[in-house]
């Protein structure tokens, strides 16, 4: 597994900062036995406005880069909305950005159906912004994940570092996350994502009973 891309050169991952890659990477090798590598140009702290518009330093950085090694990637991955819940953009601004974005790169890289994983919003603690500044980047999200090529995982779970990074634990369990759907659309699992809830009721005064509807398996381990 090697990355590439601020530093200008391909090299072995950060153990200090790339535990998500590293899991996404390994887990990749492993299930294909073929080198794996991935081209880093994520923009710390950035809300999607300094990646739109498309002309722009930063996605240019992604896109040059892109055209300089081969031209082609098998997939692009995106995490990110904290910049943008936390000026209020909301849930039509922020599809539509997604949706030019996504577009750029398709066109740029000359694949109409340009596999994108994205990963929804997560918990944060900071507050910066309100829960429901955050859920309508999420609901933004979760609808450009309905569109074709485009395939969501969830991170609302993952434990917390501080009030907005997870741990470097939770970020490995995301790389392992994203590294299913990849393998997914390289044919090597048969599903990308877990149960869904299919109906939620009362149970008693402090319980609920919880329908799930399973994508992949028919059980869940450990059964507790």
């Amino acid at each position: 597994v090697r990355t590439y891309g601020n530093i200008g050169t391909w090299a072995v991952p950060d153990t200090a900062n790339m535990s998500a890659a590293i899991a996404f990477g390994n887990s990749m090798a492993e299930a294909l036995a073929i080198p794996v590598g991935l081209l880093d140009y994520a923009a710390s702290s950035y809300p999607i406005s300094t990646w739109v518009p498309v002309s722009g330093a930063t996605n240019r950085a992604f896109t040059n880069a892109v055209a300089a090694l081969d031209g082609k990637v098998e997939a692009a991955i995106w995490i990110q909305g904290e910049g943008d819940a936390d000026t209020s953009r909301t849930q039509a601004q922020y599809y539509a950005d997604l949706g030019t974005l996504f577009a750029d790169w398709r066109s740029q890289f000359s694949q109409a159906a340009l596999p994108i994983i994205l990963a929804t919003l997560g918990t944060a603690t900071s507050g910066l912004y309100t829960d429901a500044e955050a859920q309508a980047i999420i609901d933004a999200q979760i609808q450009k994940c309905a569109d074709a090529n485009h395939y969501r995982v969830d991170r609302r779970d993952l434990p917390l570092l501080d009030t907005v990074h997870p741990t470097a634990a939770g970020f490995a369990t995301l790389g392992a996350r994203v590294a299913h759907v990849a393998k997914y659309l390289a044919e090597a699992a048969s599903y990308y994502r877990g149960p869904s809830i299919a109906s939620a009721t009362s149970g008693t005064s402090t319980t609920i009973d919880v329908a799930l509807t399973h994508r992949g398996g028919t059980d869940i381990t450990p059964s507790s």
